[in-house]
């Protein structure tokens, strides 16, 4: 009888080899039509969670103490949804100040317009505190478009200086100061040098004016990075050319603030501190007129002062005059 050879092995005696690349394409694919319906079962699970979650930080808004108000804002705030902040909306009238006051900052993910109409009637508020953090939030909004100095720019700039020149309390006129730098434009820096124009030296409102001239930088800041297109140019030049213009030769409001800022820097009966504001304003509004002024304090005494100064040039250079 002849010797029967084992099916684990070829006829001389060597295992017969099994491809596997075939195999493990298979049993990829097979794992990964298993996967496509359990990843549609858990986003399913979480949009249900989710849902489930705005219901129930939804009572707490409503019907809560106003501790249990005051975290459910704050959970819907981390959330970062347009559906949460829409839930956070409703205790903008509540009457309780700290409810209202943490409902300013949890409102911040609607749409922008929807975000700030929802917030500019609480800068009327009867509380200062809510006052206050209103004028906070707007300032998180900071639609771009607000640059255009158009519609939305004096909307929102008319009801900030409002703050700023008639509140009576400083804390309240300095955050309406820092909301015109993060959402305003054009129409924000004109209201910002109207204020430092007429706004008295004193050493109540050094922290204002200093908001004011950061803020004024701030602006700046925004209109380097956009790639809207502006009015008001004196030439037309591509978005990408922002980066590398001199804002106080190309609009007038930069021109005006310009000059009262590096006033500011020259006069050494300013705080320090508010000098500190007006190089780092300069250097972001790429004032090349400010060059001498800004290399005369590289050697300030102040050495906060002189490295700012140091790092305006720095941005000059990147600057090209009309």
């Amino acid at each position: 009888m002849g010797e029967t050879v084992s099916p684990k092995c070829s006829t001389d005696g060597v295992r017969p080899k099994i491809p596997i690349q075939p195999v493990r394409n298979f049993f990829r694919s097979l794992l990964r039509f298993r996967l496509i319906p359990l990843a549609a079962l858990l986003t399913g699970f979480a949009l249900v969670s989710f849902s489930q979650s705005l219901d129930a930080l939804s009572q707490k808004v409503t019907s809560g103490s106003v501790e249990q108000k005051r975290d459910a804002l704050m959970q819907l705030r981390n959330l970062r949804s347009e559906d949460a902040s829409r839930v956070a909306a409703h205790a903008l009238q509540d009457s309780n100040d700290i409810v209202r006051a943490t409902a300013t900052g949890s409102v911040v993910f609607l749409p922008k317009q929807e975000a700030v109409n929802s917030l500019l009637p609480l800068l009327k508020d009867r509380s200062t505190y809510v006052r206050k953090e209103a004028a906070y939030a707007i300032g998180e909004v900071g639609d771009p478009d607000t640059l255009l100095g158009e519609e939305r720019d004096d909307e929102i700039a008319s009801a900030l200086r409002l703050l700023l020149e008639k509140d009576k309390d400083l804390e309240v006129r300095s955050a309406a100061a820092v909301g015109m730098g993060k959402a305003g434009g054009l129409k924000s820096v004109w209201y910002l040098y109207f204020f430092l124009q007429s706004s008295p030296k004193t050493e109540a409102n050094d922290f204002i004016r200093r908001s004011a001239v950061r803020s004024i930088g701030t602006v700046a800041e925004r209109l380097r990075s956009t790639t809207i297109v502006l009015p008001g140019l004196r030439k037309d030049p591509a978005p990408e050319k922002y980066s590398q213009m001199d804002f106080s030769q190309q609009f007038r409001s930069f021109g005006s603030a310009s000059r009262t800022l590096i006033e500011i820097l020259q006069n050494r009966s300013e705080s320090d501190d508010i000098r500190r504001e007006a190089a780092q304003a300069l250097g972001n509004i790429g004032v090349l007129a400010a060059e001498p002024a800004l290399t005369a304090n590289t050697a300030a005494v102040d050495p906060y002062l002189a490295t700012i100064c140091k790092e305006a040039l720095q941005k000059l250079k990147n600057i090209k005059p009309l």
